[in-house]
């Protein structure tokens, strides 16, 4: 999933890396580092993605609440995203919004795709169980 989440922050215009899992060496986790800019702003993401069913818990806003802790000044430019193909409870979405983490789930994710499917690769759509059909008009 996360090499969705690449694929979407690309098809924005964003520069994006998926990260190894001991990139931070730590408790701290993000998935995926995307960065653009243009003449006037410079916008830094780091996102973390859990693939989960039913509701995701607030351990992915914690890891991403760690970097800032262990990695004090070091990433205070970045954004931090959270991204779940699950729901998320109206209590997570407060402690993310306390903690200055965006979160983006399930129908809200449907709808980025959905929004740049013809950017995906073909293999991220079969992934998905998209299949392009070719119509006569």
């Amino acid at each position: 999933m996360e090499y969705l989440v690449r694929e979407l922050l690309e098809a924005e215009g964003y520069d994006a890396q998926v990260l190894a899992k001991t990139h931070f060496g730590s408790f701290a986790d993000a998935d995926v580092k995307a960065s653009r800019s243009d003449r006037c702003t410079v916008v830094k993401l780091f996102v973390q993605v859990k693939h989960h069913q039913g509701f995701s818990n607030e351990h992915g806003i914690h890891q991403l609440e760690e970097i800032r802790k262990a990695h004090a000044g070091e990433y205070d430019d970045h954004e931090h995203i959270f991204v779940t193909s699950a729901s998320v409870s109206d209590e997570l979405r407060k402690t993310a919004e306390k903690s200055q983490v965006t979160v983006i789930a399930g129908p809200e994710l449907v709808d980025w795709i959905s929004d740049h499917i013809g950017n995906l690769s073909k293999e991220t759509k079969l992934a998905l169980g998209i299949y392009e059909v070719p119509a006569v008009i």
